[in-house]
């Protein structure tokens, strides 16, 4: 049996796909993983998977696959890939040829988002918070304000607007850190306008039928 932990569209490009699969090997019972990538939209694929960097201690023996797995392409670069695997971040610059470690020391890590504004800011989603570098991940730095000390599985920017979501809630960027308060819920459900990143309603005005 085979599950796929995580997977990821190019947002320039929907042809381009990354795939994450794991399947259990009959004889070790560990799972073997492969990261399928294809350019063609399916038509043939090719392993990009990181297997120098990854050692087999890592390996889990279960198929829990809930956090600690994700991956990131960068809206403005389809060939800069970010890889979370086993709660650890690994980054390739030339579409999954070669893979880096990258240096956060955040514990378990369980997903990265690529700011929707500049290539350069990264965020994370770990255990111990979210966590933002302004250097392309050489450095990083934690977003403590207003998470009570949540662990975060997931986080997505997109434009202006940079949402994670924890075990307590979702969380928004604002100010330079992570938060949502109760307040700030209020402020929405009486004034919807004030969210940037609420929709527009629709109006829906009725067709006249045509005249006999």
């Amino acid at each position: 049996m085979t599950e796929s932990p995580a997977f990821a569209v190019a947002p320039e490009s929907s042809k381009i796909v990354y795939a994450l699969l794991a399947g259990r090997n009959s004889n070790t019972l560990q799972f073997v993983f492969a990261l399928g990538r294809t350019l063609d939209g399916g038509d043939t694929w090719n392993n990009a998977f990181p297997v120098a960097l990854i050692p087999n201690t890592k390996l889990p023996n279960t198929g829990d696959f809930r956090t600690g797995y994700a991956i990131t392409i960068d809206p403005k670069d389809s060939r800069t890939v970010y890889l979370v695997f086993n709660g650890a971040a690994y980054r390739s610059g030339d579409g999954g040829t070669r893979w880096t470690p990258i240096p956060i020391k955040a514990g378990t890590v369980n997903d990265i988002a690529v700011s929707g504004e500049s290539s350069q800011v990264l965020f994370a989603a770990a255990d111990t918070g979210a966590w933002v570098s302004r250097d392309a991940g050489a450095t990083w730095s934690l977003l403590a304000t207003g998470l009570q000390q949540d662990k975060l599985t997931r986080i997505i920017s997109a434009g202006p607007v940079t949402l994670s979501q924890g075990q307590r809630g979702i969380y928004r960027l604002t100010n330079g850190d992570l938060a949502w308060p109760a307040s700030k819920w209020r402020e929405m459900e009486q004034n919807p306008d004030s969210d940037p990143i609420s929709f527009p309603p629709v109006i829906v005005t009725p067709s006249t039928p045509p005249a006999n």
